[in-house]
């Protein structure tokens, strides 16, 4: 009987030589991205300005506002309910922390503004 033996197509590697080839893939692989990135960042950052920013963004925030309203669209709210039907007495939802009564007398708040418009009067 005339048994033919194939010859691999291509030579199997050793486990080295199968580092080196997924290495090497990964590798240009995040060289690829890396490039793609950039491009992408000098697309935006030569954009004509919309507002004090690029306007591709401004299209972005755009649809994102258009999305958020949407979502958050009143008809969404929590239903509401005459006082008639509140719960007599209300629940008490614990008093951790509450050990001596709250001197509002003492109690003072302070609120600063910090980032980009800090001191900068109105806006």
């Amino acid at each position: 009987m005339n048994v033919l033996k194939h010859k691999p197509l291509r030579e199997e590697l050793t486990s080295e030589g199968q580092i080196r080839r997924r290495t090497l893939k990964a590798m240009l692989g995040f060289g690829l991205a890396g490039l793609v990135l950039v491009g992408v960042w000098q697309y935006v950052k030569y954009q004509p300005d919309a507002d004090g920013i690029p306007a591709i963004l401004r299209k972005l925030l755009y649809r994102n506002e258009k999305v958020a309203n949407v979502y958050f669209s009143p008809a969404h709210l929590a239903p509401t309910y005459p006082v008639s039907r509140d719960a007599t007495p209300p629940r008490v939802n614990g008093m951790e922390g509450l050990a001596s009564d709250i001197e509002l007398n003492g109690y003072q708040i302070t609120v600063e503004q910090t980032g980009p418009y800090a001191n900068k009067g109105e806006h």
